[in-house]
């Protein structure tokens, strides 16, 4: 067995590790981003102009 093909199932899974960690960070950014955007709508609705809140 050569060197070759342990240096290419390294690169695989390192490959397959790196696509992984990607999935998750991309996921939880979006995550994080919905949560903000819910955060900024529920603290524009409070400060809003009593336009809202007048009867």
């Amino acid at each position: 067995m050569g060197g070759g093909a342990v240096k290419k199932a390294i690169t695989t899974i390192a490959a397959l590790a790196g696509a992984a960690i990607a999935g998750i960070v991309v996921r939880q950014i979006a995550q994080d981003l919905s949560n903000n955007a819910d955060l900024w709508r529920s603290v524009t609705d409070e400060y809003e102009p009593e336009s809202s809140t007048a009867h």
